[in-house]
């Protein structure tokens, strides 16, 4: 077991560094994004409700294949994989280029209804051509997950910030394109990507449509695609409903808190999920498989809350250190609640292992499009009396309940004996620990740091109390702690840890 705890977060690690290069962007433009110099509230706002539409319309092109991929790629000889991976791209470059005729042919009747303005028309066009991009470009990502080359992924996405990071500060900063330059940035940095990549195409896929094998997928996938989307939906609608009952400044406001919570998104569960994806099916056969999985939810969600605290504690002095706008102040609020809603959506992406193995994936669909109808009814609900904060909440109680709906149809399918209590005792400690915090917020920043500070370090001590670790992890701690407690052993710990 420890040998596999090592492998993910070795290549975690890794991943992490890749996938932070994909995000990074993001954060690094918020002080100039938030700067009404260069982009108002309002376009701040409709940024926000771009890349809602962005995740959906992601779903939409890749058919659910990349999701395919992971379940067949390791029963296939590599001829067939090599067919495979160039049906794949081939069908994802069709969807994109039929999507981006249709939106080109209705975008003034789609900017219409997304913003009641025409204002948008050319930024949609260019979102489309961006979301496009990306999706051709997470087929090759899924092969590099597959074939375990997290260092490739890794440097090949350092490549594609670099560039639109470049692109992106040129347009808006020096040109004064405003949301335009976003976009100009993104194509620029996709295009460099696959241009990189093209020896690494040639090298993996053979002009050969695999049809039987791509008819099995395209069923698993049809399957993935919708449950796709209705995640996304999840995500993204209260950013639609935010626009429609209160306006882009009020989506402004609650994107930027969503961006700050969503650093354990891209940090923590992206990375996670891309070392850990290839080794659950890996071990499907494997004499010890339960005990993985049940391990993996205990680990995956005590590591999840420490983070999940740490953003919620600090996340008042977050916003003040990523803007200078007083206006979007006051979305420290929703952080927390976001956060703790994100410890609920990476439990799930564990609970649906079962769900995978025995390829019954439509009853994924019908969760998430039942929690996605409910998710939007709770927005509309709870956003007229609470605004971004009761958008928050419904993303809360929408994604605890997908949650829950995924494990009951998972159990069924393939039970796995989880760790439910210490899974509860993690949740309710985290939970009590951020609620403290809030009687130090109006304290002077000195006192607030060391109180929440120690609020955070106190956790692991809490659940130690209420027996949550086992002997043999105990003695593991304690050998991990000898290793690394003296600074000048780092250097040969992470050379031995990476090798």
């Amino acid at each position: 077991m420890l040998k596999y705890v090592k492998e993910t977060v070795k290549n975690s690690a890794i991943y992490g560094i890749g996938n932070i290069s994909v995000k990074l962007i993001g954060f690094i433009l918020i002080p100039f994004l938030t700067d009404p110099q260069y982009l108002s509230v309002r376009d701040y706002g409709a940024l926000g409700v771009l890349e809602a539409i962005n995740q959906i319309v992601v779903s939409i092109m890749g058919l659910g294949l990349y999701n395919a991929m992971f379940r067949w790629f390791y029963e296939q000889s590599r001829e067939e994989q090599k067919s495979t991976f160039f049906t794949i791209l081939l069908t994802c470059f069709l969807m994109v280029v039929m999507i981006l005729m249709i939106t080109f042919y209705w975008k003034e009747y789609l900017t219409s209804a997304f913003f009641s303005t025409q204002k948008y028309q050319n930024v949609l066009v260019l979102t489309i051509i961006s979301t496009g991009l990306q999706a051709l470009s997470q087929v090759p990502a899924t092969l590099m997950r597959l074939q375990n080359r997290a260092a490739f992924f890794t440097s090949s996405n350092i490549l594609k910030l670099i560039v639109t990071l470049l692109t992106t500060l040129y347009f808006l900063l020096w040109c004064r394109y405003g949301i335009l330059a976003i976009y100009y940035g993104q194509i620029a940095g996709f295009i460099t990507y696959l241009v990189f990549l093209i020896p690494y195409f040639y090298k993996n896929s053979i002009l050969k449509i695999h049809l039987a094998v791509f008819t099995e997928m395209l069923g698993y996938g049809f399957s993935m695609m919708i449950a796709g989307i209705s995640a996304a939906s999840i995500n993204v609608l209260d950013r639609f409903v935010l626009n429609s009952m209160s306006g882009l400044e009020e989506v402004g406001l609650y994107s930027l808190g969503y961006k700050i919570s969503s650093t354990i998104k891209v940090f923590v569960i992206g990375s996670v999920s891309m070392a850990l994806t290839p080794l659950i099916f890996r071990k499907i056969n494997d004499k010890d498989s339960t005990r993985f999985y049940t391990k993996t939810m205990t680990y995956y969600g005590f590591g999840m809350m420490f983070c999940i605290i740490g953003v919620s504690l600090f996340s008042k002095e977050a916003i003040k250190v990523f803007t200078s706008s007083t206006f979007y102040w006051s979305s420290f609020s929703v952080i927390p609640i976001l956060a703790f809603s994100l410890y609920f959506a990476a439990l799930k992406d564990v609970v649906v292992t079962g769900l995978h193995i025995t390829k019954k994936t439509s009853r994924i669909s019908m969760v998430t499009g039942f929690v996605s109808g409910l998710n939007l009814i709770l927005n509309i609900l709870l956003i007229p009396y609470l605004g971004a904060t009761g958008a928050a909440v419904a993303s809360l109680l929408s994604q605890a309940l997908f949650f829950i709906g995924a494990w009951y149809f998972s159990n069924r399918n393939y039970p796995i004996p989880y760790e439910w209590k210490k899974i509860v005792l993690i949740f309710v400690t985290g939970a009590i620990l951020v609620s403290l915090s809030f009687l130090v917020n109006d304290l002077s920043l000195i006192i607030r740091l060391v109180a929440k500070t120690i609020l955070l370090v106190v956790f692991p001590f809490i659940l130690y109390l209420f027996n949550f670790y086992e002997e043999a992890e105990l003695i593991q701690i304690k050998t991990i702690w000898i290793d690394w407690r003296n600074p000048l052993r780092w250097k040969s710990n992470f050379k031995r840890l990476f090798s």
